[in-house]
């Protein structure tokens, strides 16, 4: 059990388990977990110190936050309890009788209040309880989110091990059910997402049935030993057992009578302490009634020891068990509260009279229960007697006095921050600082704690900004950039020739003319035209001048001329095509199609009566013609044809005679033509003979086979859906070059409009022209105006910047009109453009940066978010929040993923409208084309062996999977976005009208599709017709579903969704194991290639995988080559002929050399000197020859239709430069390629490319492709299953088949992926999308650098206004204004003290440290503050003399800084058994010593800083604060039903009670006042209103015995070892992970030391202007890009030292600091080597 759940830990992922894994569907909550959450809070007092305490409240409170932690995010869960699992909650056998006895009760009562508090909360014996198991097959949850025990460790006690083996039990059960599993005690509730530890469930290949399917990895021994477990626990609970057979009690009195009276008949009568004890507690319970919270804020109450001891010892054990009896359903909620009862108690042992205390109603009530159990009134005697009293007092020390800040002098936030200001006490506190500068270090340039950083300079390097962009050093350098600009420019400009718009045809280029100063442009943008009228005829018609008669004269003569010579082309095309095979005609044909001479109106539609001709004709030969799969194939293409031609201009009589014709042949006589021929266009015969199908005489069809076999109606919805038109009322429109749907007509408005705006519509919907347009409306406005395209990845930011380079063309003076910004990739000036397309992390440095604010951001016309849905990522979803917060211009939003459009709508609406715009959401829920699903069965046709592309593989193994049957997965509700085709909604109207009952078969009348169609029968069907017939269908089935039992198996909608079910065979047939994905991968594509159904991206989420997968297809289809080769006649033939061509070789070469002698024309194209004769061998073979050296056609997936094997050739051998792997090249030459982001840039454009031209039709990628990528494909197939396959996920990849203007149905393939993992995902709502609380510390930072360095700029103060001035600042957060403003005063008041920030507001030398690694925080943070302190120049002074061990040590002080892998805990025996001999300590070791004593010393300053900032903010804020007398869950307690002054005991607890200003008064039941120990302790105990938000206070949790996880050694043992394997083996990292994580570490690594040397650069420059003309430094200037660094030292010889931007120490760079820069280069340099051998 031990080693399976270590491993299990390792390889557990940290996730936000709603928005990265369940989303919106059902999980389960376990209740003990829960429970055992609230009891090992330390803060709840619960005896644990030695007192009474029993706070109730408290517990309640904790209680109701977790779950309203949960439910505040959208969680969608249910409550579930296992009595087995109370030994781990009630402590069984571990703890003393008190301890099992509260913990007994607190559970009892608990589970009671989940019960009433949510319905669906259940209670079950066990996992094996079938009621658990029914309810798991019915509610299908996704996760059980449960503790898992803990750690198992040897020292622990038998029950403690097994009470933690039983934990461990419950979770292989779900495992084995297919549930994942979220650490609960592992949840950390960050901003909206819930982050965990996940794990998720792994099929065996075995049954499906639970008790035969095993765990891989979990011995089926384990079921036993949880029995034993179970049966060890029970004896042991048995033995302090007092429980009877107790009733459930109806109220509170018949409770505590209950339980009395059993306590008294337990109790020895002899003990004179039973009966006062008992009547005190009592008494304390009645006067609970009575009290408000606030008087319950009491802290302990020290009574006589003996006496304490007698009730923590004596009385709770066996009150508290008998109060806990059948407590769980009840409907009263109970209460108890200790510190009241000793307070009681003390006032009788002082001498108090109980009667008096209580007043007369309370000791009303309590007579009457003590009478109730047959008692007198009780004799306080031996109280007052035995124990002596002890002075009362209170523990909790208060918050002295306001808190200090430092003082800020800022003109542009001092209004913002004066009321803050005002409510705290402002000036020095130098006690603060002691022990924060370093000490024994008298020289350093990093450490002046009064140094300004340069004004106006960027803290990013210029790289990440683009104003600035330096020329290269050297002449060599400036070829090399040359170079690659030129090289990425052709890169990118056969990227554009690839392109294709909505209609498929090749984009052109505008060329746009600059604006200049001339107000009146001729570059206005298009414009809406106005409804232009029809004429009314000749009546008014102005008479023809003799000039305009001989124009039109000349005019008719052309048109005669361009006619006839028409009319002879058709006519030669014509004998051409009679010439050709059947099934080349039709393809010639639609070549035609290009030719300018079609575009003559009769010529294009006599091409298309042509190949309605063609059609007939082959359909009349087709030795299958009477097959109905034929003859429906023959008859869709007719019917398509004729509603395409119906729609064309020039139809004569004779055509619509002819398309007449046909529709009656078929049976669609009814259909209606469209009768608006123009009366010019003049009646004309063809130049064929038209194929007879109808007879004259009969009038009927000539051929049998031709009519269809059912009602037009039915057929066209069963075989036409693909075909109809998709259109939404759309319109001619001048400002597009296709007719724009109605919503995006909306959008054009908008834009037109400038206003901003959200557009939601799915993948294909038509969303791609609106960035365009609005790129296009700036172009041509002005020469100045920018529109910023952001996008969120780099594959996408290239992609639309070809696109760009493909539509637009505009000279501004030698500057180009668009630009590209990423790390990685600066091409063009970003800051001298108009159109700049980005990542969001570039456009945030480029807004803040303070030059840019002054001249560039002003200049800002527009903003586009593409794929906006990327603002809810847990990991960079805050800069999309701050970009939108902070935008000085409209926007656009664009998604097809948002799960909350209103909600999320509105907030940008807000957004918008405080800067001054309208903002509109513009939603379209259609797809363009349907998605049709399918799932491969991997057991169908399983013998059958790959042999080839040539031959379909036998078998039927892609099994269709109806929309509505995947409600067999859970019957509850039908998504809004399960959308249907055609042919879904009939054979749904058919399986309802089989399986209604008598009494709906009339419901169903109005359904029928003859009777629903019955208007429209005339013409053909749309889209939007079906859209209606669809919501009928569903709103019928709906109602059937949520009848009485509708869910239950028998009912008539279980019955509907059961019949629409192709899938016959038992689920595991769709799961394979690795070596059945190898095998059938194959199939599954040869498959998709005799269907038509490729191109096809194949998603793996996974990189390592992808890339396995692509090697093992690879050799299936070289091995099946092989045997090919070496079995083929055919084969065997072509070689000999090929054996044959290069035989002559050296023939051909003669040949060559002497036409080469010969003499040449003067000027003609050979002329030009004699060259060498080319040798044969190297020549191209003929297309008619096979070369060996090439892939056999049946074995490659390519297609070399507008590609040449030459161009191929090429790109191969451009490729070869970059270090391409082999089996990369052989896969491309097989039209296979791999997609992910770690592939080479030069590499992935290419297969991008490829892919768009049709070359490569097989491209397996990770989600890279999945993000808005033009890569059209007919299919998407889902390569097994994943924890990123979510909701989300899923959609995105899904919508990448089938794109408009490509294929009118894309196809989705599920290719091992489990079928409840399937229907799962078909019923999947898109979760909300939330967002993050926007400001950090270092955000803060960087706005008053931008505010400083460009002078309070108007660009920069609405930066700055725009974070803080807004009242509503995420999407799923309550933070206020109020709130935002205290926030950014404290982090102000840590910047200042952390010497980042002088008064003035003016940032401090360090903060270009702390600034560039921005997306670090807290570790950028904790990095300055260890500087600061000199412990990494102490550490790096030892460098000289300890070589290894200093860079080892700096690694591990940067490995608990950043790039944090979590783990969760494991024990020294589980880390020894699991790490062996093996080089890797898996488990970071701790801190050094000193440089734990400084991040502790950070993390109390910011503690101290922040829970300053709690106090004020809610002294400040008293007034408007929530009255903190509610529970999270369950809402305001009642009020006391007795006026205080008629108690006298309230007078004396309101005295001792601990008053509280920022905690809340139910923490404060504890005895907890406004002293805070801990950032945890402020986030989760603050009263309502005060939204304090942990994850942005810069504190970082330092791994410790104490602390709730580990960290993951990976970054550590990677330096000393460099083995990713042992990574991946060990450590438990996945494959496709490792070079993520690395290459964020080598980032880090490579912008400390640029910032450092930015840092020297500056000293350097300091030290140059205050020589004064003597000696001075001389640095190169360089620009940031490492290979040009690089390249330039490596051309100096005999340089050595320890950079290349620094081979020796300047002398105006002290040696401590030279000592750190040395470390700093050395662990960069040696952790690039072992990185770059690792991925080379």
């Amino acid at each position: 059990m031990r080693g399976w759940y270590t491993r299990a830990k390792l390889r557990s992922k940290r996730r936000d388990m709603l928005g990265a894994f369940v989303g919106t569907e059902l999980f389960f909550l376990e209740g003990d977990s829960l429970i055992q959450r609230v009891l090992n809070d330390p803060l709840i007092a619960l005896g644990q110190a030695g007192d009474c305490s029993l706070q109730l409240l408290h517990a309640y409170y904790a209680f109701e936050r977790i779950i309203t932690d949960f439910t505040e995010r959208g969680a969608n869960f249910q409550i579930v309890f296992f009595e087995n699992s109370r030994h781990l909650t009630i402590g069984t056998g571990a703890l003393s009788s008190r301890e099992i006895a509260i913990r007994s009760l607190i559970r009892t009562i608990l589970i009671g209040h989940a019960l009433r508090l949510l319905p669906t909360t259940c209670v079950f014996s066990s996992p094996t309880d079938p009621m658990y198991t029914d309810r798991l097959h019915i509610q299908k949850p996704m996760l059980l989110c449960v503790s898992d025990g803990g750690m198992l460790q040897d020292h622990l006690g038998s029950s403690c091990a097994d009470s933690i083996l039983i934990q461990r039990g419950l979770l292989r059960d779900a495992l084995a059910h297919h549930l994942a599993i979220g650490l609960l005690d592992a949840v950390e509730f960050k901003d909206s997402k819930i982050m965990t530890f996940v794990y998720e469930s792994h099929r065996g290949s075995g049954s499906h049935n639970r008790q035969k399917e095993t765990h891989p990895t979990i011995p089926t021994e384990v079921w036993d030993s949880v029995v034993e477990a179970e049966y060890h626990l029970a004896e042991l609970e048995n033995q302090t057992d007092f429980l009877s057979d107790f009733t459930f009690p109806g109220d509170r009195d018949a409770w505590l009578v209950q339980a009395a009276q059993a306590y008294l008949q337990h109790v020895d009568a002899g003990d004179p302490l039973s009966q006062p004890v008992l009547h005190a507690f009592l008494a304390h319970i009645v006067l609970l009634t009575n009290l408000d919270v606030t008087d319950r804020s009491l802290g302990p109450c020290f009574l006589d020891p003996a006496l304490a001891n007698y009730v923590r010892t004596e009385f709770y054990p066996i009150m508290l068990s008998f109060l806990g009896a059948h407590l769980t359903k009840v409907t009263f909620r109970p209460d108890l509260d200790g510190r009241v009862f000793e307070h009681l108690l003390h006032a009788i042992v002082e001498g108090h009279e109980l009667s008096s205390l209580l007043g007369p109603l309370a000791a009303a009530e309590l007579d009457a229960i003590w009478t109730n159990l047959g008692q007198r009134a009780s004799a306080y005697a031996p109280l007052s007697a035995q124990f002596s009293p002890v002075k009362a007092r209170n523990s909790v020390t208060q918050v002295a006095g306001l808190p200090r800040l430092l003082p800020l002098a800022n003109d542009v936030v001092a209004g913002m921050l004066r009321d803050i200001d005002s409510a705290a006490e402002i000036g020095d506190d130098r006690d603060d600082e002691a022990g924060t500068q370093s000490s024994g270090i008298t020289q350093s340039f990093l450490l002046r704690d009064t140094h300004v950083w340069p004004k106006g300079r960027s803290t990013v390097p210029s790289h990440h900004i683009g104003p600035h962009v330096p020329k290269p050093a050297t002449e060599r350098l400036r070829q090399r950039k040359l170079r690659n600009d030129q090289r990425f420019m052709k890169q990118l400009q056969r990227q554009a020739e690839t392109l294709t718009g909505a209609k498929g045809a090749r984009l052109q280029q505008q060329v746009i003319a600059p604006v200049g100063t001339s107000k009146h442009s001729s570059n206005k943008p298009r414009e809406k035209a106005p409804v232009q009228q029809k004429s009314g005829g000749k009546k008014g018609q102005v008479p023809l001048k003799s000039a305009d008669k001989l124009r039109q004269q000349i005019k008719q003569a052309k048109e005669v001329k361009v006619q006839s010579e028409a009319e002879t082309w058709w006519k030669a095309q014509l004998a051409e095509i009679s010439k050709l095979i059947p099934s080349a005609q039709i393809t010639h044909l639609d070549g035609l199609k290009r030719n300018k001479k079609a575009d003559e109106l009769w010529l294009a539609a006599e091409i298309a009566v042509y190949r309605l001709h063609l059609v007939c004709t082959q359909w009349i030969a087709d030795d299958n013609r009477e097959d109905p799969e034929t003859s429906d194939r023959y008859r869709v293409s007719l019917l398509a044809q004729i509603r395409d031609l119906s729609t064309m201009e020039g139809l004569t009589n004779t055509i619509r005679g002819t398309m007449s014709s046909i529709l009656q042949a078929i049976g669609f006589s009814k259909l209606e033509l469209p009768n608006d021929t123009a009366a010019d266009v003049a009646d004309r015969a063809y130049q064929f003979k038209f194929v007879k199908i109808m007879s004259k005489s009969k009038g009927t069809p000539l051929f049998s086979f031709f009519p269809i076999q059912e009602h037009p109606t039915e057929y066209q919805l069963r075989q036409f859906g693909e075909y109809m038109d998709r259109s939404m009322d759309s319109q001619p429109d001048p400002r597009t070059q296709f007719d724009p749907d109605a919503w995006q007509r909306q959008v054009l408005d908008k834009i037109d409009q400038e206003e901003s705006i959200l557009v939601v519509a799915p993948t294909s919907a038509g969303k791609t022209f609106i960035g365009f347009y609005a790129m296009e409306r700036v172009l041509r406005e002005s020469d100045s105006g920018i529109l910023i395209y952001v996008a969120p990845t780099k594959a996408l930011v290239t992609q639309i910047a070809a696109e760009v380079y493909a539509r637009f063309k505009k000279d501004l003076g030698g500057k180009s009109c668009w630009a590209v910004h990423t790390r990685e990739l600066q091409l063009h000036n970003p800051a001298e453009t108009q159109i700049l397309i980005t990542i969001p992390e570039m456009l945030s440095n480029m807004l803040l940066t303070p030059a840019l604010a002054r001249v560039w951001t002003p200049r800002i016309r527009r903003i586009i978010f593409d794929e906006i849905h990327s603002i809810s990522e847990a990991e960079g979803g805050a800069v999309w929040e701050q970009l939108i917060l902070m935008a000085p211009c409209p926007i656009i939003g664009l998604s097809a993923t948002v799960g909350n459009p209103d909600d999320f709508n509105r907030w940008l609406e807000s957004v918008q409208k405080a800067h001054g715009y309208k903002h509109s959401l513009i939603l379209h829920p259609h797809r363009y084309s349907h998605l049709r699903k399918f799932v491969w069965n991997a057991r169908a046709g399983s013998s059958s062996v790959f042999t080839g592309l040539a031959k379909k593989i036998p078998g039927n193994r892609l099994v269709f999977i109806h929309p509505i049957s995947a409600l067999e997965f859970r019957t509850q509700e039908i998504p809004s976005d399960l959308s249907l085709e055609s042919r879904d909604c009939l054979s749904l109207y058919r399986a309802m009208k089989a399986c209604a009952g008598p009494e709906q078969q009339d419901e169903l009348v109005p359904l029928d599709p003859i009777v629903f169609f019955e208007k429209r029968s005339t013409r053909f069907f749309r889209q939007k017709d079906v859209l209606e017939y669809e919501e009928a269908l569903k709103s019928k089935l709906r109602g059937w579903m949520s009848n009485p039992g509708g869910h239950k198996p028998g009912s008539p909608a279980r019955r509907v969704i059961a019949s629409l079910s192709e899938i016959r065979s038992t689920p595991s047939d769709f799961w394979m194991d690795r070596d059945e994905k190898n095998e059938d991968l194959v199939k599954l594509l040869s498959d998709l290639h005799h269907q038509d159904d490729l191109p096809a991206i194949l998603f793996s989420f996974d990189r390592y995988k992808s890339e396995t997968l692509a090697k093992a297809l690879l050799a299936k289809l070289e091995e099946a080559e092989a045997a090919y080769r070496e079995t083929s006649p055919i084969w065997k033939q072509k070689m000999q002929e090929w054996e044959r061509w290069q035989a002559g070789a050296k023939a051909r070469e003669k040949d060559a050399a002497r036409g080469k002698k010969k003499p040449t024309r003067k000027g003609s194209d050979d002329e030009g000197g004699d060259a060498e004769p080319e040798r044969g061998s190297s020549a191209p073979a003929p297309p008619s020859l096979t070369n060996p050296d090439d892939p056999t056609p049946e074995f490659t997936f390519t297609s070399f239709k507008g590609y040449t094997r030459e161009e191929l050739a090429q790109d191969l051998d451009q490729l070869s430069w970059k270090d391409i792997a082999p089996w990369l090249m052989d896969c491309l030459k097989r039209g296979i390629a791999v997609h992910h982001s770690g592939m080479n840039k030069a590499y992935r454009s290419l297969i991008e490319g490829l892919f768009r031209i049709g070359f490569i039709r097989v491209m397996i990628s990770s989600e890279t492709l999945a993000l808005g990528i033009n890569a059209p494909a007919r299919t998407t197939v889902f390569l097994g299953d994943s924890p990123d396959l979510t909701a989300l996920m899923y959609r995105q990849c899904a919508g990448r088949a089938g794109r408009r203007g490509f294929d009118l149905l894309g196809k989705v393939v599920f290719f091992g992926v489990p079928l409840d993992k399937i229907q799962r995902l078909m019923l999947s709502r898109l979760p909300p999308l939330t967002g993050q609380f926007p400001l950090s510390t270092t955000l803060s930072l960087r706005l008053f650098n931008v505010l400083d360095g460009s002078d309070n700029a108007p660009a920069a103060r609405d930066a700055v206004r725009g974070i803080l001035g807004l009242a509503r600042l995420s999407v799923s957060s309550k933070t206020g204004e109020a709130e935002m403003r205290h926030h950014f005063r404290f982090s102000v008041d840590y910047l200042r003290r952390s010497k980042l920030l002088d008064e003035a507001g003016k940032t401090l030398l360090l903060t270009n440290l702390a600034a560039p690694l921005h997306e670090n925080e807290p570790g950028n943070l904790a990095l300055v503050a260890l500087l600061r302190a000199g412990y990494f120049h102490k550490l790096s002074a030892n460098l000289d003399s300890n070589r290894q061990q200093t860079p080892r040590e700096f690694v591990l002080v940067l490995s608990h800084l950043f790039s944090r892998r979590y783990m969760r805990k494991i024990s020294n025996a589980e880390a020894k058994e699991l790490i062996g001999n093996a080089a890797s300590v898996v488990v970071l070791p701790p801190l050094p010593r000193e440089a734990k004593r400084v991040l502790e010393s950070h993390n109390q300053r910011i503690f101290k800083i922040f829970s300053n900032y709690t106090v004020a903010y809610a002294k400040q804020s008293s007034t408007v604060l929530d009255v903190d007398r509610s529970l999270p869950l369950s809402g305001e307690l009642p009020k006391p039903v007795t006026a205080p002054e008629d108690i006298p005991i309230i007078e004396l607890l309101r005295r001792r009670a601990v008053p509280v200003v920022s905690r809340s008064v139910f923490v404060a039941n504890s005895g907890h006042g406004d002293n805070f120990a801990s950032i945890e302790d402020l986030d989760r105990t603050t009263r309502p209103g005060l939204h304090l938000n942990k994850s942005v206070i810069p504190y970082i949790q330092l791994a410790s015995e104490s602390a709730p996880f580990s960290l993951n050694a990976l970054l550590y043992d990677f330096y000393v070892h460099g083995s990713d394997d042992t990574l991946v083996a060990i450590n438990g990292i996945g494959r496709g992970e490792v070079w993520y994580i690395l290459n964020d570490f080598f980032l880090v690594l490579v912008q400390l030391q640029t910032n450092i040397e930015q840092l020297f650069r500056q000293a350097i420059k300091d030290a140059n202007a205050d020589a004064e003309g003597g000696d001075t430094f001389e640095l190169p200037s360089l620009d940031d890009d490492l290979e040009d660094r690089r390249e330039y030292f490596a051309s100096k010889e005999g340089v050595q030292g320890v950079s290349e931007a620094f081979p020796q120490r300047p002398p105006s760079i002290p040696e401590g600091d030279w000592d750190v820069y040395r470390v700093v280069a050395a662990v960069r340099g040696e952790f690039e080597t072992k990185f770059k051998a690792m991925w080379a």
